[in-house]
């Protein structure tokens, strides 16, 4: 519908939202448009046409994942902050193969070397955050979080080959757990849903990983 924009974001749900302001304050719809460049870009870097030529001005090939010629899908994506107390950070990727053992792969997020790979309980592992010592990672079915250890997680990934990695402690029970994702302190899991909304909800983390649900979120 022309003059409108439309918005993608969270809100509280009702159980959980703050109380609503008296009166709000609505943008004209002139500041609400939205504007589109449509410009194609002559070579992408990725297979098919151009998705636009700002997009392929803005973004460039990224690191290679390990594995993927072994019938191996990438999955969930986690960032490790001065993984080895170097100042490097690490990209912490997962993978899956129906019938196999998963895996998560550790690449340098500068120099996009590959630092190692470990086996882990086979799932789908549709999501994978840091958070404080603990790396959680999408369990079997839509519902469950495992944790691994950060400092065995490390050493792992140093050891060569794809040695196995066993997870701390039983899965957490969680309302969804599709996908992942962290502000840095909380972690937060939730549900994909291609047909309508759902929800997303924040836990916070304790020392030994355990975690409480906190706010529930309606994803837009």
């Amino acid at each position: 519908m022309a003059g409108t924009a439309l918005a993608c974001g969270l809100a509280p749900t009702a159980a959980t939202a703050a109380p609503a302001p008296t009166h709000t304050t609505t943008a004209p719809a002139s500041a609400q448009a939205i504007s589109c460049e449509t410009e194609m870009g002559s070579d992408p870097f990725y297979p098919g046409e151009s998705a636009s030529e700002i997009y392929d001005e803005r973004y460039s090939q990224g690191a290679e994942i390990p594995h993927l010629d072994d019938d191996f899908t990438p999955q969930g994506l986690g960032h490790w902050a001065d993984w080895d107390g170097s100042g490097t950070n690490l990209l912490l990727v997962t993978a899956y193969q129906d019938g196999a053992d998963a895996r998560i792969h550790g690449i340098e997020a500068d120099s996009g070397e590959h630092v190692g790979s470990v086996a882990i309980a086979g799932a789908h592992v549709g999501g994978l955050a840091v958070v404080d010592d603990w790396a959680f990672v999408s369990g079997r079915g839509s519902d469950r979080i495992r944790k691994y250890d950060l400092d065995e997680l490390g050493d792992a990934l140093q050891a060569g080959g794809t040695p196995y990695l066993t997870q701390v402690g039983e899965a957490q029970e969680v309302p969804a757990a599709s996908f992942l994702g962290t502000d840095g302190t909380t972690l937060y899991s939730g549900k994909f849903n291609d047909v309508d909304r759902d929800v997303m909800h924040a836990f916070s983390v304790a020392a030994d990983g355990t975690l409480t649900q906190g706010t529930e979120y309606e994803c837009r």
